[in-house]
């Protein structure tokens, strides 16, 4: 079997999105976390969403791209032995679950919001990253 792909070029797509998907899943949390509550948006808020998306790129990316490499380096080297590591869902998961690990060590779960959108921006990196890798048997 033949791995196509590598870790650096798999890395890029996630790293870029990395930021903007941290920023916009723990807004979400505490939108969510504000339920049953009606939820006020007004557009000085939304401006400012959107406003703080280009820094959260450029700092998600420094942040995120040694870390995505480090992952699809691990997941691709598991899937040349184990070919249900392959799968897609197999590579979110296995982000969700060092996400999950990571908010834990940080003791994110007392805080709602930085343990979801870390958890979330994980997995959703991981399945960018599987995205670059193709295998051919």
């Amino acid at each position: 079997m033949k791995v196509i792909g590598t870790p650096v070029g798999a890395a890029v797509p996630a790293s870029l999105v990395a930021g903007p998907v941290f920023v916009l899943s723990y807004a979400a949390s505490l939108v969510y976390a504000r339920l049953p509550h009606p939820i006020v948006v007004d557009p000085e808020t939304l401006l400012g969403l959107a406003t703080i998306l280009l820094p959260a790129t450029i700092v998600g990316f420094m942040i995120g791209y040694c870390v995505n490499i480090v992952g699809a380096l691990i997941m691709a080297a598991l899937s040349n032995h184990i070919r249900l590591v392959r799968e897609p869902p197999a590579w979110v998961a296995a982000g969700a679950a060092i996400g999950g690990s990571i908010a834990f060590l940080l003791d994110g779960y007392g805080r709602d919001g930085p343990a979801f959108a870390l958890i979330a921006t994980s997995a959703i990196c991981a399945g960018l990253c599987r995205r670059g890798f193709d295998w051919v048997d």
